[in-house]
């Protein structure tokens, strides 16, 4: 009967729909919250995977070269610096790449010369430095290789 009087008062209707609004308002806002730190969070891990994944491509490539040129744990050795600075030029260049990009907007044609240039030298070098290290049949299959690889790059490109 006490229960009934005080829904009907309106000042206590009142407060009650008030709580039951201020439940809903927490419970709304605890839901953003949660799918906000969420959202946060897989940001973070996925930025953490692509740092990471500069090592992991060294990882894989020598992998994948020790099985396809039978290389020997001394190749192996000789073979992960060069690799490693393969990466980092990689980086270096694109990181570059972009700051022209946001500097003048597109690089102009003797600034992509140059880096052209400077990649083709680079890839001289460490090719000739890999020649050392591989026997002749070793060498053979890798270039094939890596013409195979530029071939697919080049496809993948123009499917773009």
């Amino acid at each position: 009967l006490l229960v009934n009087l005080a829904f009907r008062f309106k000042p206590f209707q009142i407060f009650i729909v008030k709580e039951k609004s201020i439940k809903k308002f927490k419970i709304y806002h605890m839901k953003k919250t949660v799918s906000i730190m969420l959202l946060v969070l897989s940001f973070t891990l996925t930025a953490q995977a692509q740092k990471k994944s500069g090592k992991l491509k060294v990882q894989e490539t020598l992998k994948q070269m020790t099985m396809d040129l039978n290389l020997t744990e001394e190749q192996q050795n000789k073979l992960k610096p060069l690799l490693i600075d393969k990466m980092a030029d990689k980086e270096l260049l694109a990181k570059k790449k972009k700051a022209l990009k946001a500097s003048s907007g597109k690089p102009s044609k003797e600034e992509s010369r140059k880096m052209k240039g400077e990649k083709a030298a680079k890839k001289a070098t460490r090719n000739s430095k890999i020649a050392n290290i591989l026997n002749k049949e070793q060498f053979e299959k890798f270039e094939i290789m890596a013409k195979a690889k530029k071939e697919n790059a080049k496809k993948k490109d123009k499917q773009k």
